[in-house]
């Protein structure tokens, strides 16, 4: 498999073609890079590094030489864009990149820059997403019924409240200081407390109605919506 390297940097085809001529005449086989490209936009050409002409790396001494014996390159132009353009050098790199370095420099800078567009917006939308703890208290959380052994509840607590028409009737309020208040059935709300265990809740330490609330859950978030189980009890909640 034949291996390039860039012997010479034009910023006009013209330019470049007068010397690829003049390489395929002393049998010197050429490649041309980022040409179409130039071709179709020529104010392109300083910020992708110019049209490079490539030789095969055999080949490479051989047609430097010529090169700047005829006048074509100056004896340290392409050093000069290597330390000295860091698109040139960013083209250098991504064409030694199996997958992409057929493709032109500008191809190849559009797929490394949405690489690193993803790099940073995937990992940073993750970090972005609530905690558990924080879906469960940064607001009330209505419930619509309980499931106890099978059985389908509506809790109805008999303190007085006003309800505005935006809120719901019974909720789940869970407290950052680990307590929580639960809707009691034809009796006042219920205190108790509650933790995150790995990836269960656990409510503990109710005052009444202990043996449908506590217990340990499994969270299931959809949405606007979520389920709590545990073995006996299912609490169905919705925002």
């Amino acid at each position: 498999m034949n291996h390039f390297q860039t012997v010479a940097v034009f910023t006009y085809p013209t330019d470049l073609f007068v010397a690829k001529s003049f390489l395929e005449s002393h049998e010197i086989e050429c490649f041309v890079r980022d040409e179409m490209t130039i071709q179709v936009h020529n104010f392109y050409s300083n910020a992708i590094g110019g049209i490079k002409l490539e030789v095969n790396t055999e080949d490479y001494e051989k047609a430097r030489c010529l090169l700047i014996q005829h006048g074509f390159i100056e004896e340290e132009e392409i050093a000069a864009e290597s330390e000295n353009n860091w698109i040139f050098k960013l083209d250098k790199i991504t064409s030694t990149v199996p997958v992409i370095k057929s493709l032109s420099f500008s191809t190849r800078a559009i797929i490394l820059f949405i690489l690193v567009l993803l790099l940073i917006t995937i990992p940073a939308y993750f970090l972005s997403l609530p905690t558990t703890k924080e879906l469960l208290t940064n607001a009330p959380w209505c419930l619509s019924h309980v499931t106890y052994n099978g059985k389908n509840y509506v809790p109805t607590s008999s303190h007085i409240r006003f309800i505005l028409n935006s809120q719901c009737e019974e909720s789940i309020n869970f407290k950052e200081n680990g307590l929580i208040e639960l809707p009691g059935f034809q009796s006042q709300p219920i205190m108790g407390q509650w933790q995150m265990e790995e990836d269960s809740l656990r409510i503990f330490g109710s005052d009444n109605f202990e043996y449908i609330y506590n217990g340990n859950y499994k969270l299931d978030f959809n949405g606007r919506e979520l389920t709590i189980t545990s073995g006996n009890t299912i609490l169905y909640c919705y925002r």
